[in-house]
């Protein structure tokens, strides 16, 4: 939608974006319109959101909600169930996902917002068709590449995650030899692979987004 709208030039912001969920979308007791994911899926949809908006352009994406912030019963109410946290104050998977993306992708030096970008030739095989890949760079040198897989991940009329594999990509840094850490911030905060002084990694992609940093060359 961002890229159809008449704006060229003017700012653009998303607004009110989530995911109703539910621990177990079963319990559903509301219109079939407001279908729950389960939240392991909420956690890769919104991380999948707030991506597609950045690339689109958006210069920011709020999420609604932060918090369920009534009980639900009957299960019906959708705007109970969109929140990070839900109605105790717990943290769904979604709010854990959120945290370890800005921990991990966040920028304290004081230059972060007045250095300018170094470009960065990589390249990539195996990539899937519905893999879309962005390039960030911290102040201190280091480089992201933000890699993530848009397959159909929930399956709404039998209200069950759908099955996906894992796609083996490789990251060709041409000749390059960096330091490689990868992370899934759906699962955590700490590196999922470490490879020491290389040019070339091969990776398993799944339905989760991946954080590929490469240490300054």
């Amino acid at each position: 939608l961002l890229t159809t709208l008449p704006m060229s030039g003017s700012p653009k912001v998303v607004t009110e974006a989530g995911y109703n969920a539910l621990p177990d979308p079963n319990n559903w007791r509301g219109q079939d319109e407001w279908m729950p994911v389960d939240q392991h899926s909420q956690a890769i949809l919104t991380l999948n959101l707030l991506l597609d908006s950045y690339t689109l352009g958006a210069s920011r994406t709020y999420l609604y909600q932060l918090l369920d912030a009534y009980r639900d019963l009957p299960v019906s109410d959708a705007d109970k169930h969109l929140g990070l946290f839900d109605f105790r104050y717990r943290p769904k998977p979604v709010a854990d996902a959120v945290r370890n993306t800005i921990h991990l992708l966040g920028d304290r030096d004081t230059a972060a917002q007045h250095f300018i970008l170094r470009p960065l030739n990589v390249s990539w095989t195996g990539l899937p068709e519905t893999a879309n890949t962005t390039m960030l760079e911290k102040a201190g040198g280091d480089d992201v590449i933000v890699v993530w897989n848009e397959v159909p991940i929930w399956n709404r009329k039998d209200r069950i995650a759908i099955p996906y594999g894992e796609a083996t990509i490789g990251l060709d840094l041409k000749g390059v030899k960096r330091k490689i850490t990868v992370y899934d911030p759906v699962k955590s905060q700490f590196p999922v692979v470490t490879l020491e002084n290389t040019d070339f990694a091969s990776l398993s992609l799944s339905n989760r987004p991946l954080l590929v940093f490469l240490s300054r060359p």
